[in-house]
């Protein structure tokens, strides 16, 4: 999902180390989900992703977990469609 639909981002283990970095210094750490896709195996993906945070972080440290749906301007629709044509989660 992170090749498809965040091009140009660190792959999720980058981010994973970053956080682990950051934890290891003392920041305290939040995680946002936001937006939440919904596409074929998401709720094993999503689980995947859990899984992974908690093995290299301790939960007891993480102050926070948010989840967001994707939300935009009626009229952004038109403009995300146009840039993103193969896109299947716009709708």
């Amino acid at each position: 999902m992170i090749k498809e639909e965040e091009v140009g981002t660190a792959p999720l283990r980058e981010r994973i180390e970053a956080a682990s970095k950051c934890q290891e210094k003392g920041y305290p750490l939040g995680f946002h989900f936001d937006p939440l896709i919904y596409h074929e195996g998401w709720e094993k993906e999503y689980q995947g992703t859990i899984d992974q945070l908690f093995k290299k972080n301790d939960p007891k440290r993480v102050v926070w977990i948010s989840l967001g749906g994707f939300r935009y301007p009626p009229k952004l629709k038109a403009v995300a469609e146009d840039r993103f044509p193969k896109n299947q989660n716009i709708s």
